[in-house]
């Protein structure tokens, strides 16, 4: 039945036989099936389509590594997860929707109850796509040494230094993999190395890749040398670490330590007008914030970046009485939550994409003693 023979029967409320009802149905099924699963709805595809346009402007969630063992696990540690990342589960037999002893991936929600309805599962396809884009991995740093590196566990990475310097970053096998088809397809770029601690204070460390080669461990394992910019002392093992390579499009040198903390900004209850701190991006690098009575608001509209550019901002942010409390700007993408009881690091990235427009992703952390 033609498209045009539908619309005239439905135009004059004709009823279809249960012949062509079935006819229909068998051609619609045709025409969208799909020979591979998770691609035959709308629903599916939708979530895919997603997921490529949040991976073209680095929107993706991080994946933690490494898995836990079971579900059980990963309930037993949920007071350390962060809302929105992604947690892997080896055994994942204890979810009634899987019932069998796979691997599974378990994004966090707000909500912590220790129940599974505190995460959302993603599926295979989705992991996948997030797995070959390189922006985001959240790794371990399992050891620094001066001596040669022997071996890297998967979810980890290690750093060779001399002189108190890195002079190279290995990374575990599932990574090299990634990284190897990342750097074949843009083999003419620079890269920077950015290593963000997301286990402390959000500190930013960076360095030029001077080259790529695989590593003394095995033809598994790639390795990147490195400028000699980053202190080894700065680099704490059994912290973990989100580990970027940044294609550098710049033919200019990497910024002096100096030239990156840039200037601070110290405000506290005082510097409010109506309860709204607002804050002229262009006048600081880092500002440390301190309220002892009401709570405040802050505005950081003032200079946000211009379209194709991009910078970060570090914020401290603290309360006298740990009841005061503060209303972040509404456009950032929050990893993390304020504790108003402790202070709080928070590592502000603000990126003005030429088709995507801005985006403002704030990690926030809390020191751990």
């Amino acid at each position: 039945m033609t498209q045009e023979e539908i619309l005239l029967r439905q135009n004059q409320s004709e009823p279809f036989s249960h012949e062509q009802v079935d006819a229909n149905w068998q051609e619609l099924a045709a025409r969208t099936s799909h020979d591979e699963d998770g691609y035959n709805s709308m629903s599916e595809l939708g979530a895919k389509v997603k997921l490529l346009v949040e991976s073209d402007s680095g929107d993706l969630p991080p994946i933690i590594e490494p898995a836990y063992a079971d579900i059980a696990a990963l309930l037993a540690d949920q007071g350390s997860q962060v809302t929105g990342y992604i947690y892997e589960v080896t055994d994942a037999s204890a979810d009634p929707e899987i019932g069998a002893a796979e691997v599974a991936f378990y994004k966090k929600k707000a909500s912590s109850s220790n129940t599974l309805s505190d995460y959302e599962r993603i599926s295979g396809a989705e992991i996948t796509i997030i797995q070959n884009t390189p922006q985001y991995n959240i790794k371990k740093l399992l050891e620094k040494s001066d001596l040669p590196i022997t071996s890297v566990a998967q979810g980890g990475f290690a750093i060779k230094f001399d002189d108190g310097k890195a002079t190279e970053i290995i990374f575990d096998e599932k990574q090299s993999i990634v990284l190897a088809g990342a750097i074949l397809q843009a083999a003419t770029r620079d890269y920077v190395l950015q290593l963000t601690n997301t286990s402390r204070t959000s500190k930013v460390l960076l360095a030029n890749v001077s080259s790529f080669s695989y590593a003394d461990i095995s033809e598994n394992h790639y390795k990147a040398s490195l400028v000699n910019t980053i202190d080894a002392d700065e680099l704490l093992v059994n912290d973990t670490y989100k580990v970027e390579l940044i294609p550098n499009n710049s033919t200019s040198s990497l910024p002096t330590e100096e030239q990156v903390i840039g200037n601070t900004l110290e405000l506290d209850q005082t510097d409010a007008v109506s309860d709204v701190i607002t804050l002229d991006l262009a006048t600081f690098s880092s500002c440390k914030i301190h309220i002892d009575s009401d709570d405040i608001e802050i505005d950081d509209t003032t200079n946000r970046p211009a379209s194709g550019k991009s910078f970060t901002k570090y914020y401290e942010l603290s309360t006298e009485n740990g009841t005061e409390a503060y209303t972040l700007p509404a456009a950032w993408i929050l990893f993390g939550e304020l504790d108003a009881s402790v202070v709080n690091y928070i590592a502000v990235e603000y990126s003005n994409y030429t088709s995507a427009g801005m985006r403002i992703k704030a990690y926030i952390n809390q020191e751990t003693v």
